[in-house]
């Protein structure tokens, strides 16, 4: 292969790769998105030197604080609640009581990483791992059997593969999380990375307390609301099994917590239940206006097929009070006599046969009468 020529060389590193070289140092964009900052745009000439506690937290110091346009987020947890409930599944809110973190195993000059997601640039908790938390609080706390396990979350044996009767979506953010550096201390961090081996003549790889602790920053979540939803493949009325599976899912977020570090108190979260509600009765509009959808259709279906004598009745639901000002305003026009009669009948004993004029301003039956004979 041949060598490059000196000139083109030359032309490459003008160009100073990686290409954002440019604007490290400029304040990001408003709207950039958050995770390509943080795993793609760090300041790379820093790599070429051992990185000190100070260079780390002036990197993630750019992501303290609310992060996300509410808009934006209300907008796409929307467009998930109308998917998860059109598959007749269920969604609900869920706050962190403490720190969050999840994707710490991630790659990234750091040592840890962040999960971000795709589109919003922000941390979420992926499906996957939502399904994981909830299979292994079923497994190990509730004491499902496998059959059940298998039936609800799928397997993936390769005699049987098979997929779960539920889907289980993305925990997505629902308005702006607040985002901060933390700092974990490890006292015996080559106990941990060569404890297996001999142990060395200064007792470095050794589980003891004189080890100096070395204290690592990493970018966690402060707080945050994230839309949960869970869906089955196959929708049902009163599906069981789906109220039994958020049930789980609710109390796994509360004592087992969610991502990194829970041992430490990480990841445990609570139902914010004025955001479910709200979540509920917004389902139960749309229920309500679709059911008055569909009713005001049948109703004009059934209304089309009538005479205009009785579609005037079935408008007026068969009321004798709202039928005589239709009939007095002229509304039964050539069907006059007709409609009088059917009126005449439903009002049954409030009908008056000789009505007397003189009382019709105090008895509203008598003028009522008066206007039905009009016709007869």
């Amino acid at each position: 292969m041949m060598a490059r020529p000196t000139h083109e060389k030359n032309s490459v590193s003008k160009r100073q790769i990686p290409l954002y070289e440019d604007h490290k140092d400029h304040q990001h964009p408003k709207q950039m998105h958050l995770g390509l900052l943080f795993d793609k745009f760090y300041e790379w000439k820093e790599l070429g030197r051992p990185l000190k506690e100070q260079d780390k937290s002036g990197f993630l110091g750019k992501f303290q604080g609310q992060k996300g346009d509410e808009k934006v987020l209300e907008a796409a947890s929307q467009r998930q609640i109308a998917l998860i409930e059109s598959l007749g599944g269920t969604c609900k809110v869920f706050k962190n009581e403490w720190h969050f973190v999840t994707g710490m195993g991630i790659d990234h000059p750091l040592e840890n990483g962040l999960a971000w997601h795709p589109t919003l640039g922000l941390p979420y908790l992926a499906g996957s791992g939502v399904k994981g938390l909830v299979r292994s609080y079923c497994e190990q706390w509730l004491g499902w059997e496998k059959e059940k396990i298998t039936q609800i979350f799928g397997s993936d044996d390769t005699k049987k593969p098979r997929a779960g009767e539920f889907i289980f979506f993305d925990a997505i953010p629902v308005k702006p999380v607040e985002l901060t550096a933390d700092v974990m201390t490890p006292h015996m961090g080559k106990w941990y990375e060569e404890g297996g081996k001999d142990s060395k003549k200064d007792g470095s790889n050794v589980p003891a307390d004189w080890h100096t602790p070395v204290p690592i920053s990493f970018l966690a979540v402060k707080s945050c609301s994230l839309l949960f939803g869970i869906a089955p493949r196959v929708k049902k009325e009163n599906n069981e099994a789906l109220k039994e599976l958020f049930e789980a899912l609710q109390q796994a977020l509360e004592w087992l917590g969610a991502g990194a570090k829970t041992a430490a108190g990480y990841g445990h979260f609570v139902e914010d239940k004025k955001a479910s509600k709200a979540i509920d009765e917004a389902k139960k509009q749309r229920e309500q206006a679709a059911q008055e959808a569909k009713e005001k259709a049948e109703f004009e279906t059934k209304l089309a097929t009538l005479s205009p004598l009785e579609q005037v009745f079935l408008r007026l639901n068969n009321d004798p009070v709202t039928l005589v000002r239709a009939l007095e305003s002229g509304e039964f026009e050539g069907n006059e006599k007709e409609a009088a009669e059917k009126i005449k009948e439903l009002m049954g004993n409030k009908y008056i046969e000789n009505p007397d004029p003189k009382k019709k301003e105090k008895d509203k039956n008598v003028s009522r009468s008066i206007v039905i004979n009009k016709w007869l």
